[in-house]
């Protein structure tokens, strides 16, 4: 959850048993709250580096706080399965590139890293992360950069968030394994979109110049697109 600038005030029982709230950000400084606010949930507090009232103790209401990345970058995370390089840009975190742990065969890109929502994978984050089989994306990210996923050959299970509104050319191209993915889009959604741009189903081999293609589906929310 994201709070910005006018918020003076919580009040309280606002949070009370949201179990499942991890992250809450605020812009400006420390608004009044009670310790009955956050009942039954106990999400971590993220603040902007110049925000001003907040505890030293790192301890707000019974919450950790921590202090999120200035704008600009690149940063480093570790997530589940991996680690991953974002820069901060109004103040949103586009994730720039992906690395998988030893092992690892499913990586996570959060929906928020250091308190920053994730807003875009960009070009060829994913590119040669041949041993990912799995790539979980978060439900609130709006760009898919080109070649985004490029030459993930074992990767076999994706979901397309709805709010994936740009998805760039060949994204999926090279990708072998994928001839399911899902997404909660419309199939005119994802036409709109233009999924016919977006790689799937379709090897290039870079050596022999040549286009092989397979059958893939997407499968939308009211119905599933066939590729070749």
């Amino acid at each position: 959850m994201y709070a910005g600038y006018k918020v003076s005030t919580v009040e309280i029982s606002s949070f009370k048993d949201c179990k499942q709230l991890e992250v809450i950000a605020f812009d400006g400084s420390a608004p009044a709250a009670s310790l009955a606010t956050f009942d039954g949930s106990s999400p971590t507090v993220y603040v902007q580096p110049y925000a001003s009232g907040w505890p030293e103790s790192g301890i707000w209401n019974g919450l950790s706080v921590k202090t999120m990345a200035a704008e600009g970058g690149p940063y480093e995370a570790m997530t589940a399965g991996g680690k991953l390089t974002y820069r901060v840009v109004r103040n949103e975190a586009i994730v720039s590139k992906a690395a998988l742990q030893q092992g690892a065969e499913s990586v996570e890109v959060p929906a928020f890293i250091e308190g920053r929502r994730v807003a875009r994978i960009e070009d060829m984050a994913f590119a040669f992360c041949f041993a990912a089989r799995e790539v979980k994306l978060p439900p609130r990210l709006r760009e898919i950069g080109t070649l985004a996923f490029y030459n993930c050959t074992s990767l076999s299970s994706l979901h397309i968030p709805r709010h994936a509104s740009e998805i760039g050319k060949d994204a999926f191209i090279n990708c072998k394994s994928l001839k399911d993915i899902y997404t909660s889009m419309t199939c005119e959604q994802a036409r709109c979109r233009g999924c016919d741009t977006w790689g799937i189903g379709i090897w290039y081999d870079n050596a022999a110049k040549t286009k092989v293609l397979f059958k893939a589906t997407l499968h939308c929310s009211n119905g599933d697109l066939t590729f070749n």
